[in-house]
C-alpha cells in the first residue's frame, strides 16, 4: 500500500487553503438574490478574483509569492467598500483580515 503522510492540521499552510475556500463560500452566499448590483459587481470583480488568485498560489505551495498577499488585500479593500454601504459585510471583512494574518504565518513558516 502506498500510504501518503497525513498533513498536519495545525500547520498554518494547510489551514490557509481551507480558510480561503470557506471565505469564497461566504462571498458567494452574499451574491445570492436579492442583492444590490453594486455589491454583486464588487464581489464578482474584486473579492472573488482576489481570493482565487491567492488560492491558486497556496494550492501549489507558493506561500511566499506576492500574489497571495496581493489577492487577499484586493479582496479586503473591496469588502471594506461593501461594508461602507452595508454593515452586514463585516463578516467578510473579518474573514479576510484573518486570512491575511494566516497567509503571513504560512509565508514565514515556509
Amino acid at each position: 500500500m502506498n500510504a501518503q503522510p497525513t498533513p498536519d492540521k495545525g500547520d498554518p499552510r494547510n489551514m490557509l487553503f481551507g480558510m480561503i475556500e470557506e471565505t469564497v463560500r461566504v462571498a458567494e452566499d452574499f451574491v445570492r438574490p436579492p442583492l444590490d448590483s453594486w455589491a454583486a459587481a464588487l464581489i464578482y470583480d474584486d473579492v472573488l478574483p482576489g481570493l482565487f488568485q491567492a488560492r491558486m498560489y497556496v494550492e501549489v505551495s507558493q506561500f511566499r509569492a506576492p500574489e497571495v498577499r496581493d489577492g487577499l488585500f484586493m479582496a479586503l479593500q473591496a469588502a471594506h467598500k461593501l461594508t461602507d454601504g452595508d454593515p452586514r459585510y463585516v463578516k467578510l471583512v473579518n474573514r479576510l483580515r484573518l486570512l491575511l494574518e494566516k497567509a503571513e504565518f504560512a509565508r514565514r513558516a515556509e
